[in-house]
């Protein structure tokens, strides 16, 4: 069985994810930390959500084949590992939910879905080809991130070591 992450909060992830039961999917579902909190008791309750404490996001990222969000961050991490991405960006979004940096129509890291009949439609898609991902999205990845060879900490740890003894002779830096 497939499994598929949905990340987002409001009152649309609700309708999504009763279309979604009607498929042989595993949902894990995040309400958004800053969703405000007036839908998303129902959704826990109905949805069986669990608590964003008691989920390690390491495992829900390896073990989901798709992912499905709007303008989150959490995107980057999940095209990282060049697996599904699907924008669901209704016209009617709140206006906390306006682009950064990201053009997502030639930058994105997957298809964007702007009404409930294309996000059906859409994971309909996936779900028949077996969640594999688009060559387009998979090429987009790889043009935005530099490395893909999991040496990212180690890459990290030398940047700070090296700052690290530049600055050690200047106090007045620290």
């Amino acid at each position: 069985m497939k499994k598929v992450i949905v990340f987002g909060g409001g009152s649309g992830l609700s309708c999504l994810l009763s279309g979604l039961k009607l498929f042989p999917l595993e949902v894990t579902t995040v309400i958004a930390v800053s969703d405000n909190g007036s839908s998303t008791g129902v959704l826990k309750e109905e949805f069986d959500i669990p608590a964003v404490g008691d989920m390690s996001y390491e495992k829900m990222f390896c073990e989901s084949s798709l992912m499905v969000t709007d303008y989150s961050g959490i995107q980057f991490d999940f095209a990282y590992m060049r697996k599904p991405v699907i924008y669901y960006q209704p016209e009617e979004l709140p206006p906390h939910y306006e682009e950064g940096g990201l053009i997502y129509e030639t930058m994105g890291f997957g298809p964007i879905c702007r009404t409930h009949r294309q996000i059906v439609d859409t994971l309909c898609q996936y779900i028949a080809s077996d969640c594999v991902n688009d060559n387009e999205y998979v090429r987009r990845a790889n043009d935005f991130f530099a490395f893909y060879d999991h040496k990212n900490c180690e890459r990290i740890y030398d940047a700070v070591m090296d700052y690290s003894s530049r600055i050690s002779g200047h106090a007045d830096h620290i």
